[in-house]
């Protein structure tokens, strides 16, 4: 966050910080979604290697 120097007293700069507060707080509430939405995509793409990707059925005669 950036350092406003304001006055509630003379009323200066007093909108100015609040509308470049909530700004900066869009902003990074935007960037961690987006980091959020990359991290469960990766997680989504990952092959789990533990589980069979192919199920075989009792009646094939493979390798028999």
């Amino acid at each position: 966050m950036k350092f406003f120097e304001t006055s509630a007293k003379t009323s200066s700069n007093v909108e100015e910080s609040f509308i470049m507060m909530t700004k900066e707080i869009i902003s990074q509430m935007v960037e961690k979604e987006k980091t959020m939405s990359k991290k469960e995509n990766n997680q989504k793409e990952k092959l789990d290697l533990k589980k069979p990707q192919i199920k075989l059925d009792s009646e094939t005669k493979c390798c028999k």
